[in-house]
């Protein structure tokens, strides 16, 4: 494989595999909002969040992360503004604390968020506007979950990002199933170790926090329980599970994604971990 392939596809995996604290659209929301709040540099008292329906339908369900079993697109804003760090992305909540929850309980009691649906906007949109008094911050992301296309302070463009230039470049026609089998078995990871050993580590724990605990529908503990954890199919099916259903249930654990999907990370992670350990073969080969 020639070294530009090889930097291009070390590149694409340490873009991809990226931590993410609970389901990444309510963290997405907290992480715009978070920034938001960054760029007006106060706790504003009007909040509108604008969503695609495909966001408003995925944070509809789960539960925000550290927030005390809250659910809800103004939850998720508010604790992002009230205790959120944006540096950290979508570990944004990552150290929420009883005060923060308390504060943006006190916040949404009092009416401050509204949420309207965006229409004719890409499946994963979200925009927040965040005022106090005549000051305002706004801040866009489109198409992925960090993707920040737009910072506005008041009447001042801080970013503003051309989608369609942006896409062209995150496009990848010379990807192949040849290319990729040839990276795997044939390049030194070093370059993506770090990325590799951090999807290992993360997903291996919060597969086991669903197994050991009670969240959600429980399905890898029924798997095991019903089966057993002779058959590493059933292992498979019942960490994979067991992860997903501890994430959306709100478990702090953070999860590595899979374009920008943390169940996806989670099913492409636990199987090949399963399957390497019922092979007994070397790290370097899982």
């Amino acid at each position: 494989m020639k070294k530009e392939q090889e930097i291009k596809y070390a590149k694409i995996l340490n873009q991809e595999l990226v931590e993410a604290t609970g389901c990444t659209e309510p963290i997405a929301i907290s992480y715009v909002a978070s920034l938001a709040k960054k760029v007006l540099g106060k706790i504003p008292t009007e909040v509108i969040v604008s969503c695609s329906g495909n966001v408003i339908k995925n944070v509809k369900g789960v539960t925000v992360p550290n927030s005390g079993g809250k659910r809800g697109i103004e939850m998720a804003a508010l604790l992002g503004i009230v205790g959120g760090n944006s540096d950290k992305c979508l570990s944004v909540l990552e150290d929420i604390n009883e005060q923060h929850i308390e504060e943006a309980t006190s916040l949404f009691q009092q009416g401050i968020c509204k949420v309207k649906l965006q229409q004719e906007v890409p499946n994963l949109y979200i925009d927040v506007v965040i005022k106090n008094e005549n000051d305002e911050a706004e801040v866009e992301l489109q198409d992925s979950h960090q993707n920040i296309t737009l910072i506005r302070h008041n009447a001042e463009i801080i970013k503003k990002v051309d989608q369609e230039v942006n896409k062209a470049e995150e496009e990848h026609p010379d990807l192949t199933i040849k290319g990729i089998l040839d990276y795997a078995e044939n390049t030194d990871l070093k370059e993506v170790k770090e990325a590799l050993e951090r999807q290992i580590k993360d997903n291996c724990s919060i597969a086991k926090e669903g197994i050991d605990s009670r969240y959600g529908q429980q399905v890898g503990r029924a798997l095991l329980e019903t089966y057993g954890d002779d058959s590493v199919n059933v292992r498979c099916r019942a960490y994979a599970a067991a992860g997903s259903d501890a994430r959306m249930s709100g478990c702090p654990k953070p999860v590595v994604i899979n374009s920008g999907s943390g169940n996806q990370g989670i099913t492409v992670t636990m199987p090949v971990i399963e399957y390497a350990e019922s092979l007994k073969v070397s790290h370097e080969t899982l």
